[in-house]
């Protein structure tokens, strides 16, 4: 049965917009959803060509799909293409656009009638896994890399040794040059691979870099400027400061040379925001990462040379020589725990960041930095108990590092981080939390932990593991709690330092 007037829904209550073309393109009607992609109300649109408002190549396509339908013998197809709506405020917004010719009783073309959807969201969650899948080629691709280098590295160290052992290169001066080139060689391949020895300390971001600056300037050109943008306040990085400086001092070797040698090199430092979005990994929550970006304005790069920048001896056929100045620079940056992000277009220059997991540290009222945030390692496999306890202790000013099972958590403990306090939940699956327990008293017998558990602690203390001073928070439990019992054991891993 045809529905009646009643049974349809009105077009101010449809999300889609529903428009009416004539056939020379101009708007006859535009439905109220139009509003939202066009920025404009939808009854100014009527009247106004289609080229007002929509990408002209678009448009253009528009026109050679209405030609085709005009001239078939089939004028009922309909069509479906992507078109990008020129929005008020500037951006542009793509619209799918579904369409079909409208004809009159005696079967000829009257109009073009359709709907359009916004396809914002879907477009960005496109361009989101596009770039994540072309990150993860790019990082397979540096493994490959990584491990070749090590590979190599281990036999010429061996087979310069025993040239060394042999005392070779003293009767053959010509041996002793190709020895030095290959001792230089070598410091590459293990940098490269990231195998060279790091002396990290905890610095200031801000304080690090305008010291790098310092010295980095002192050997750039005079027709090159150089200047710090600090953003970063209360930043703290664990960082080898030689290495680091080594970094930075190629990054801007190589934005001069992007530049021709004349031009400006932006230095800004900033801080990532620690806060998840709903759809955010639990541990996205507790990690803030420093920025620092060295911005040049040269010519800018394709999408192929800024994909492939960070691969050996890559040229981007501007005139530089191919080399191992940026894929060095990530093999350190990655030894850090870091990354390199390479954004450029052509005519807009080229963006190189340094991101690095970073501490944040109290700012005092004379500028001067307090204490770093006390760190706690959270361990859940509940998701939503995990960014309940994360989100309760970050606000509280703690930096979490968040784990959703007990391998991740000995995982992160094996490395070099410090941590403050372990929050553990007892009953987690695989490895459990008395074997986890364990395992941290096995290597840090002073770190504080607390037990969170929907157990009651008299449950387990016969199967061995806790006893009666165990400190044990039953689930569930309110924010005020949870805090009152980490503030409580906190105390006792300042007395073990001062011990």
């Amino acid at each position: 049965m045809d529905p009646t007037p009643k049974d349809r829904i009105p077009p101010e209550l449809l999300l889609d917009c529903f428009w009416r073309l004539n056939l020379d393109l101009h708007l006859e009607y535009a439905s109220p959803a139009a509003a939202a992609m066009f920025g404009i109300p939808a009854e100014a649109l009527a009247g106004s060509p289609l080229t007002d408002h929509v990408d002209r190549d678009d448009v253009d396509d528009l026109r050679d799909r209405l030609t085709r339908r005009l001239s078939g013998s089939d004028r009922t197809r309909s069509f479906l293409t992507v078109v990008r709506v020129h929005h008020a405020d500037g951006h542009l917004v793509p619209v799918e656009v579904h369409g079909r010719l409208a004809l009159g009783p005696d079967g000829e073309p009257e109009a073009v009638i359709g709907l359009a959807r916004d396809i914002s969201r879907r477009q960005e969650e496109l361009d989101r896994a596009r770039d994540t899948e072309r990150r993860r080629l790019q990082e397979q691709k540096l493994d490959s890399v990584v491990r070749l280098a090590g590979a190599v590295a281990t036999p010429l160290d061996a087979l310069l040794d025993a040239v060394d052992r042999a005392g070779a290169t003293a009767y053959a001066p010509a041996l002793a040059a190709a020895s030095e080139r290959a001792r230089h060689t070598l410091e590459q391949l293990r940098r490269l691979a990231g195998e060279q020895e790091l002396a990290r300390r905890d610095v200031m971001l801000d304080g690090f870099v305008t010291d790098a600056v310092a010295t980095i300037r002192a050997s750039l050109p005079t027709d090159v400027a150089l200047v710090h943008q600090a953003g970063a306040e209360g930043a703290i990085c664990r960082l080898d400061v030689d290495v680091m400086t080594d970094v930075l001092g190629r990054l801007c070797d190589n934005a001069r040379r992007a530049m021709s040698g004349r031009g400006v090199i932006r230095i800004r430092t900033s801080l990532a925001s620690v806060e998840p979005d709903d759809q955010a990994p639990p541990d996205a929550s507790p990690q803030a990462w420093a920025r620092i970006a060295v911005i040049d304005t040269g010519a800018g790069l394709d999408g192929e040379a800024s994909e492939r920048i960070l691969e050996p001896y890559y040229s981007t056929g501007m005139g530089e020589r191919p080399g191992l100045g940026l894929p060095l620079a990530h093999g350190s940056v990655r030894q850090h725990g870091g990354r390199l992000e390479v954004l450029s277009r052509i005519g807009h220059g080229t963006t190189v960041e340094v991101v690095l997991p970073a501490s944040v540290a109290e700012i005092g009222a004379d500028g001067t930095p307090g204490a770093p945030r006390p760190r706690v390692l959270l361990v859940d496999d509940d998701h939503n108990v995990l960014r309940y306890c994360a989100r309760v202790l970050h606000a509280a000013g703690f930096d979490v590092i968040a784990c959703e099972d007990g391998a991740e958590a000995l995982g992160y403990v094996a490395g070099e981080e410090s941590l403050d306090l372990v929050v553990l939940d007892w009953a987690l699956p695989g490895l459990d939390g008395r074997r986890v327990r364990e395992q941290l008293m096995a290597r840090h017998p002073r770190l504080p932990v607390l037990i969170i558990s929907g157990y009651e602690r008299g449950d387990f203390e016969p199967l061995g593991g806790v006893d009666a001073t165990t400190p044990w928070l039953h689930k569930p439990f309110t924010p005020a709690a949870l805090l009152a019992e980490v503030r409580r054991l906190l105390p006792l891993e300042d007395e073990a330092r001062e011990s």
